[in-house]
């Protein structure tokens, strides 16, 4: 570390900050764990150890020290008022600190469990907790003080040690700059070593101009005073909720599809040809469940419609919004989301009379070329014990679902963990460190790569009761050019602000990393984005590292699918698919 260009550059940042009407802080990094000295009741001193990130405000700091290390100034002493204006304390940084910035916190979400002030996680998806809510803004945003309920969510997300949060408010309300809205979730990012893939495509809705794009923010979360890491604020996917703001005239008129393998919606549906796994999402449907059912048939009739004018290569833009689903189509070309292929978190809606708009995109924990870490149950057991496993997991899936057949795709728990089926006596689990277990006898993994076209087919081919996610999309897109039209025209949006998506994603790696730093002393750097082979140099697994490996894989992806010969990456232009011919069985 050089010390002149440390202090210049604290100084630069002290200037700058110090006209603003935020709350600056002085946030301070080192490469190994923090040992500090403080002064203790006796006249001596405790050591105690701190994690890679310590943050102090600004308006508490009196003086900061230097100190030299074998002719290296990389040790520093901090001395600061306690926040009671009276107590001094002296820190003295006895590793390497390697940068000092001076900005904003991170804002901070404060969570009181009336009911159980000594409750350190939630633990239900479906039952909420009431709760006092407290944000501090920072002098960026409003602080906010008032009630909330908070519950759980995510489908395998769930099953990780890190847990993701809906927050449910009283009436609706502005928070972080966001629209106003009852709900919003907090994305806890436990896989995403960078903790921004979720926000890189929040930020490419934006730039592609989709009605409705997401909008993310780095928060730091607390639970009866207890800290949770570093979450991301988002909106409830919905209508009229920050999401899809329809006119409030036409919901009643309206509907919102989700279409996703994990098939757990009560008014759901396998669709008669590409199998799609159909649910209804937005708005509430009618209390009574007779009235329910008759209600979403009628709108599934609706959707059945389109969908066989896409089996049979007809003139599928007199039921899509080609532009809507163009934009669609870009953010997850950028990001290789395969969810497209399987599929989950695929949201459509539509308004009688209208056309069939596709989005809010949702869901990037799985893109970007990530790739989970696999392991086998196999190499523990016996292919006789393994099969015995089999035997009696299909005895209670049979228990809970009727039939295999009807378990597809879904879990039940065994053993303490999620197991679900696969289909082909195949299953799979999770460990708590987010491993994908699978069993019996083997697994493959399986990356998005930079490289590596949009679309496929026979993703989920199968006779259950979801499936054939690929087939749909190649079907609509294939051989079209009133589509493929609408696509350059989308793509050529985005690519004409690249210069802006660059400068916004810096903006946001820089506004993250306090609360990515301090998020990695309590989650330790597990996971990362896997790379393409000539990435692998890129092994750097700590945030600043991940954010390279992102950037990298984003540019090289970006290089490949804007050329219009390759379909946009869209789908292999060498195929020999043609519309209307696609298996729907």
């Amino acid at each position: 570390m050089k010390f002149r260009s440390l202090l210049a550059a604290a100084a630069i940042a002290a200037a700058a900050f110090g006209a603003s009407a935020q709350d600056t802080y002085l946030h301070i990094y080192t490469t190994d764990t923090v040992t500090v000295k403080e002064p203790n009741q006796y006249g001596g001193y405790t050591e105690k150890q701190l994690g890679l990130f310590t943050s102090i405000p600004m308006n508490q700091v009196d003086s900061v020290r230097f100190l030299k290390q074998k002719n290296e100034f990389s040790r520093m002493s901090t001395r600061y008022n306690d926040s009671d204006g009276k107590s001094v304390r002296n820190l003295t940084f006895l590793n390497k600190v390697t940068k000092l910035t001076f900005g904003a916190n991170p804002v901070e979400f404060h969570f009181t469990i009336p009911s159980d002030p000594t409750l350190e996680e939630v633990k239900s998806k479906v039952d909420y907790l009431d709760a006092d809510l407290k944000i501090n803004g920072f002098g960026v945003y409003d602080d906010f003080a008032g009630t909330a309920k908070i519950r759980g969510r995510g489908n395998s997300t769930w099953n990780w040690a890190k847990k993701a949060y809906r927050i449910k408010l009283p009436e609706k309300t502005k928070l972080c700059g966001f629209h106003k809205a009852k709900n919003y979730v907090l994305l806890a990012n436990y896989i995403d070593l960078s903790l921004m893939r979720n926000a890189v495509a929040a930020l490419i809705t934006q730039l592609v101009e989709m009605p409705y794009p997401l909008h993310a923010k780095p928060v730091n979360v607390y639970l009866n005073n207890n800290y949770k890491g570093s979450y991301m604020l988002m909106e409830k996917v919905g209508i009229n909720n920050g999401s899809v703001n329809i006119p409030a005239a036409q919901e009643a008129e309206s509907i919102m599809f989700e279409i996703d393998t994990n098939f757990d919606e009560d008014l759901r549906v396998a669709t008669p040809k590409f199998h799609l796994p159909l649910m209804h999402k937005d708005p509430d449907a009618p209390a009574d469940p007779t009235e329910a059912k008759a209600w979403f048939e009628n709108w599934t009739n609706d959707f059945n419609q389109m969908e066989n004018a896409v089996a049979e290569g007809k003139n599928i833009g007199d039921y899509i919004d080609y532009q809507t689903l163009a934009k669609f189509l870009v953010v997850y070309n950028l990001t290789a989301n395969q969810e497209i292929n399987h599929p989950k978190s695929i949201y459509l809606y539509k308004t009688r009379g209208e056309k069939y708009q596709f989005g809010p995109c949702w869901d990037f924990d799985w893109a970007f070329g990530y790739s989970p870490t696999y392991r086998t149950a196999s190499s523990t057991i016996s292919n006789e014990e393994g099969q015995k496993l089999i035997e009696d997991a299909k005895k209670q899936f049979i228990a809970q679902y009727g039939s295999m057949n009807n378990a597809l795709y879904r879990y039940i728990w065994y053993n303490g963990v999620p197991l679900y089926y696969m289909g082909n006596d195949d299953f799979m689990s999770y460990d708590q460190e987010g491993n994908w277990v699978v069993w019996p006898w083997g697994s493959t993994g399986y990356a998005p790569t930079y490289n590596g076209y949009l679309l496929g087919t026979g993703k989920n081919v199968g006779t259950g009761t979801a499936g054939n996610g690929g087939e749909f999309f190649m079907s609509i897109v294939m051989n079209n050019p009133e589509f493929m039209a609408a696509y350059k025209e989308a793509w050529q949006t985005f690519y004409s602000k690249i210069d802006t998506f660059w400068a916004a994603f810096d903006a946001y790696a820089t506004e993250l990393e306090p609360s990515a730093e301090r998020n990695h002393t309590v989650w330790p750097y597990i996971y990362t984005t896997a790379s393409d082979n000539d990435l692998e140099a890129y092994n750097d697994k700590t945030y600043r590292g991940a954010i390279e490996i992102l950037r990298q894989w984003l540019k090289r992806r970006i290089e490949f699918i804007k050329d219009p010969a390759k379909n946009y990456g869209l789908y292999d232009p060498a195929s020999t698919y043609k519309r209307g011919t696609l298996s729907t069985k």
